[in-house]
C-alpha cells in the first residue's frame, strides 16, 4: 500500500492499478473498495450520452442493468457538459460511446449481453497486464489540508490534483516530466524527515515499478562492521575515558605549573641537576600511570554494572599514554606564560570545556554540522577519542594508528615547545 496522508475530513481515496501494456489509470468512486468476495481487479465502464441528447433513456437503462448484473464493475454514466470532454478525448464528435478501463469498446449503445462479454475480455487482459504486487491506495490530501497536517504529524505528502489523469497522460506518452508529490516536513527534525523521505521515495519506487510492469533485480544485503553485542555504553566509554585524559593532566599542569612560577618553586628546581624535560616527563609519567589505573576501574565497572562488552587492546594503552603526554605538555605550556593559577585555570578552561563536547566525547562528529566537524578535526582530543573508539569498540587497528599518529606528532611538538619555553629562574 502507499499511502499519501492529508485531512482526513477533505481526503478522497483513489486506486491505481496497471490495466494495458500502454498503461492505465482507473479513476474509481471516490472512498469506495471493491465488494468482499468479489473480483480483485476493478472493471470501468463509461457509458457516455450523446451530446445531441439521442438514445438518453437507452444509456441510462443499460447502466442500471449493467450495475444489476456485475455489481463488482464501476460502471460510470457521463452526461451534460462532462460528455463532449470524454468524447473528444477518443476522438469522437458525438456519441453516446462506451468506454472499458479506458479503452473506447463501442461507438453506440451495444446490446446488454455484448456488453457483458466485452467486460470479461477487460478484465482478463487486465488480470494478464496487472503486476504480482497488489494495487496502490492513494489518498489525496484536500486543498486545504496541508497546514492542518503539518499539525499533526512530522512530515506528510500530497498528491496533486489531477495526479492520476497526469499519470495517465505520461503512460500514454502524452506528457513528458515526471508527475511529483509533494512532501512537507520540518528540515530541523532531521530523523523524522529522513524517515519519511525513505518511506514516500520507497513507495513511489513501489508504484513505478507496478505501473511499467517490471520488478526488481537487484537489492541490498546488510552486514554490521561492529562487533555483536555492543551496547550503548561500549560506545560511551571510550569518550568519557577521552575526557579524563583531556581534563586530570591539561587542567592539573596548568594549575601546577602556575602556582610553581607565582611561589618560586622553580627558582628552588634550578638548583637541582634536574632538567626541564626530565620534570616534564616525570609529570607525564606520573598523569599516564593514574590515567591507566583509572581506565581499569572504568572498564571494570562496565562490565560488573553493565555487561560491557568491548575490548581493552594494547594500542588502547598506548593511545592513552600518548595523549596524557600531550596534554600535560599543553597545561605546562599555559602555565609558562601565565603568573598566577587564576588566569591560568580561566585559560584552560576556555580551552578545554569546548574539546569535551566538540571533540566527540559525548556526540558523534557525523550528527554534527560540516562547520563543527571542521572545528572537531582542529581538535587534539578528537584524535583520542576516535583512536580509542577505532580499537575498543570496532576493531579497526589501522584506522587507530592512524589517529595514534596524530597524537603522537602533536605530543612532541607540544613538548618540545614546553620544555624551551619554561624557565626554572623566570619570575
Amino acid at each position: 500500500m502507499f499511502t499519501l496522508a492529508g485531512s482526513t475530513a477533505e481526503q478522497t481515496t483513489r486506486r491505481i492499478d496497471r490495466r494495458s501494456p500502454g498503461g492505465y489509470i482507473n479513476p474509481a468512486d471516490e472512498g469506495l473498495r471493491p465488494p468482499s468476495g468479489l473480483a480483485r481487479l476493478v472493471t470501468t465502464v463509461q457509458l457516455l450520452a450523446s451530446v445531441q441528447g439521442h438514445q438518453v433513456a437507452r444509456v441510462r437503462t443499460i447502466a442500471a442493468k449493467l450495475r444489476e448484473r456485475e455489481p463488482a464493475v464501476t460502471v460510470e454514466l457521463v452526461e451534460g457538459p462532462a460528455t463532449a470532454e470524454q468524447l473528444q478525448r477518443h476522438k469522437l464528435q458525438f456519441g453516446p460511446a462506451v468506454v472499458i478501463d479506458g479503452r473506447l469498446e463501442f461507438v453506440g449503445i451495444p446490446r446488454l449481453s455484448m456488453l457483458l462479454n466485452r467486460v470479461a475480455v477487460a478484465r482478463k487482459r487486465a488480470e494478464a497486464n496487472l503486476p504480482s504486487t497488489e494495487p496502490f491506495k492513494v489518498d489525496v490530501a484536500g486543498k486545504d489540508s496541508k497546514v492542518v497536517t503539518l499539525l499533526r504529524h512530522p512530515a506528510a505528502a500530497t498528491a496533486p490534483a489531477g495526479f492520476q489523469a497526469d499519470v495517465y497522460e505520461t503512460l500514454a506518452g502524452n506528457r513528458t516530466g515526471l508527475v511529483n508529490v509533494t512532501l512537507y516536513a520540518d528540515p530541523s527534525q532531521a530523523a523524522a524527515m529522513g524517515i519519511a523521505q525513505g518511506a514516500v521515495g520507497g513507495a513511489l519506487t513501489g508504484l513505478n515499478f507496478a505501473l511499467s510492469n517490471t520488478r526488481p533485480v537487484t537489492g541490498m544485503d546488510f552486514e554490521p562492521v561492529a562487533g555483536a553485542g555492543l551496547t550503548a555504553i561500549d560506545f560511551f566509554l571510550p569518550g568519557i575515558l577521552g575526557m579524563t585524559i583531556l581534563t586530570t593532566p591539561f587542567f592539573g599542569m596548568a594549575n601546577t605549573c602556575a602556582e610553581y612560577r607565582a611561589r618560586g618553586y622553580f627558582k628552588f628546581l634550578a638548583t637541582t641537576t634536574l632538567r626541564k624535560g626530565e620534570w616534564l616527563l616525570s609529570k607525564a609519567l606520573w598523569y599516564s600511570a593514574l590515567l591507566i589505573l583509572a581506565m581499569f576501574v572504568m572498564i571494570a565497572f562496565g562490565l560488573v554494572l553493565f555487561e560491557m562488552t568491548l575490548t581493552l587492546t594494547p594500542l588502547a594503552l598506548v593511545i592513552v599514554v600518548a595523549g596524557t603526554m600531550m596534554f600535560v605538555s599543553m597545561g605546562m605550556l599555559i602555565g609558562v606564560f601565565l603568573r598566577d593559577v587564576e588566569t591560568a585555570t580561566a585559560v584552560a578552561n576556555a580551552i578545554g570545556f569546548p574539546m569535551m563536547f566538540l571533540a566527540g566525547s559525548f556526540f558523534p562528529l557525523e550528527t554534527m554540522p560540516g562547520a563543527l566537524r571542521a572545528v572537531a578535526a582542529a581538535m587534539p582530543l578528537t584524535y583520542v577519542n576516535e583512536g580509542l573508539r577505532a580499537t575498543m569498540v570496532y576493531r579497526n587497528d589501522a584506522t587507530a594508528l592512524v589517529h595514534l599518529g596524530v597524537v603522537l606528532i602533536l605530543t612532541a611538538v607540544f613538548f618540545v615547545v614546553a620544555a624551551r619555553a619554561m624557565s626554572w629562574k623566570g619570575k
